[in-house]
């Protein structure tokens, strides 16, 4: 259901699993989950993204808890 809902272009950021994942991030991704190729970030725009960028803090990711669901 997830792929097909970013397939669609619908997608969100629920806070359970990204209230501690920096705007930069998210914005990052929105860009590169266009459903349209061309909207699309190239990979020049990507390396040029904030988030890519600029140093930040360190952000915890909840990896080992999304992965044994």
């Amino acid at each position: 259901m997830l792929f097909k809902r970013i397939q669609e272009g619908v997608f969100n950021f629920p806070d359970r699993e990204w209230a501690h994942i920096s705007g930069d991030a998210k914005d990052l991704i929105c860009h590169l989950l266009k459903r349209e190729p061309r909207r699309r970030y190239t990979a020049d725009e990507v390396l040029d993204h904030p988030w890519i960028r600029d140093p930040v803090a360190n952000t915890y990711l909840a990896t080992p808890s999304v992965l044994s669901r």
